[in-house]
């Protein structure tokens, strides 16, 4: 099972088109805004925000942990995943548990785990780790755009590779912490999920890490029940977006995480800090990524204790 990730896309001609009204008259930014309003309602219809992901290993389906915006997502539906490079991936919904109830629809305001198939058989991984799922042909409405693409404004993890320093921040619900693990992922064992997004602008890239069999505690994991993912661009190019990772146990690296310090500040929140280093293989690219001197400190991790 697999799922859905928090993201963001560029309306790049609506936002042309509200640049280019700015300069008319008062008639003029009338329509515009009318324009704007209609694009942002039918692109709407359906929009679901993820919060984590995990491939399978054939890397045609995922599971996800879903939160309807608009719109309702039930089992069966044919729909697209949109990242914010513009990739758009046909996926059909193949699971779906809301609140408990398995098989039932999700409606706005409602959160669900899902499992998405890609419906031609190609890798799920083009979408990488941020988008959202939308109705065949939407797009993201400009609103979202704006309040879900602003740049971290303060690092808290840095690592360095090929002489190069890379520093990246959290973003909304970007730090998680499953206590009961979610079904169809890490054997249904509690995990960890760290997402940082880069802090230096124009690079769009992000890392993730996941630690499977988690229990709230320091200690060292390697590939036996971690997954990493390094992908983007550094600057900015959707073209030259590349994607870095490894997945327990299918793809072997030598990537260690440490976890040197974990405090529960209440029942729904810690902080964490920890070191991590080693191999990224290339994913669709050649080569590999070699990381050093790896790591984040008191990030703040959101808590959740029910079994999802």
């Amino acid at each position: 099972m697999k799922c859905i990730i928090s993201g963001a896309y560029t309306l790049g001609f609506l936002l042309l088109f509200q640049a280019t009204a700015c300069q008319g008259n008062a008639t003029t930014n009338s329509k515009a805004d009318a324009n704007i309003a209609a694009t942002t309602q039918s692109s709407a219809d359906l929009l679901v925000k993820v919060t984590f992901s995990a491939w399978g290993l054939d890397r045609t389906s995922f599971t996800a942990a879903a939160d309807v915006q608009h719109g309702t997502l039930g089992l069966g539906d044919k729909i697209e995943g949109l990242n914010n490079a513009g990739t758009r991936l046909g996926l059909t919904v193949t699971y779906i548990k809301t609140e408990g109830k398995e098989g039932a629809p999700a409606t706005a305001g409602k959160k669900a785990l899902v499992e998405l198939t890609t419906t031609d058989g190609s890798s799920a991984e083009s979408l990488g780790e941020d988008f959202f799922l939308v109705h065949k042909g939407g797009e993201i409405p400009a609103v979202t755009t704006t309040n879900t693409t602003a740049t971290p404004q303060s690092a808290e993890v840095s690592f360095t590779y090929n002489g190069k320093t890379w520093k990246g921040a959290g973003f909304p619900n970007a730090h998680l912490f499953y206590t009961k693990g979610v079904k169809g992922m890490f054997n249904d064992k509690p995990f960890l999920l760290l997402a940082f997004k880069s802090s230096t602008a124009p690079d769009d890239r992000q890392l993730t890490l996941k630690i499977g069999d988690f229990a709230g505690k320091t200690g060292k994991f390697d590939k036996k029940n971690i997954e990493v993912l390094f992908s983007g661009s550094e600057d900015g190019d959707p073209k030259k977006s590349l994607l870095y990772g490894c997945k327990s146990p299918a793809t072997v690296t030598d990537f260690v995480i440490d976890i040197t310090a974990w405090t529960a500040v209440s029942d729904d929140e810690a902080l964490v800090s920890g070191r991590f280093s080693g191999t990224l293989k290339g994913i669709m690219v050649s080569g590999s990524l070699k990381t050093e001197n790896g790591q984040f400190s008191k990030v703040k991790v959101k808590v959740y204790n029910d079994k999802y």
